[in-house]
């Protein structure tokens, strides 16, 4: 999220010029931080599944493995992933939303 705020300096210096306030770009970064968390949480639950699954096809590891994942796991593991892609959102967000408007149009 740091790179992504390092490379839309002057984006986030124009909505600012246009009249934005820092509490709406500190949510727009918070929010696609949040997308982004939610869709990798969801992507990685996906691959966890598939994962076990082609586990299961070894014959030795058939008594070792248990394919079957409790919900409780599954939205444990997605409401950490939401919790923890906002935390790394919070200092890009706050930079963001620190930025001038004038000195953030000069940068190149």
């Amino acid at each position: 999220m740091i790179m992504t705020v390092f490379e839309r300096t002057q984006e986030i210096g124009v909505l600012r010029a246009l009249g934005w306030r820092r509490r709406r770009v500190l949510r727009l970064i918070l929010g696609e931080s949040a997308c982004l968390g939610l869709i990798g949480a969801a992507l990685g639950m996906v691959l966890a599944v598939i994962g076990l699954r082609t586990l299961l096809l070894a014959p030795t590891a058939r008594e070792f493995i248990d394919p079957n994942l409790p919900p409780a796991v599954l939205s444990l593991g997605l409401i950490l992933g939401l919790l923890l892609s906002i935390l790394g959102g919070i200092y890009p967000a706050v930079r963001a939303a620190a930025l001038d408007p004038s000195e953030a149009l000069r940068h190149e």
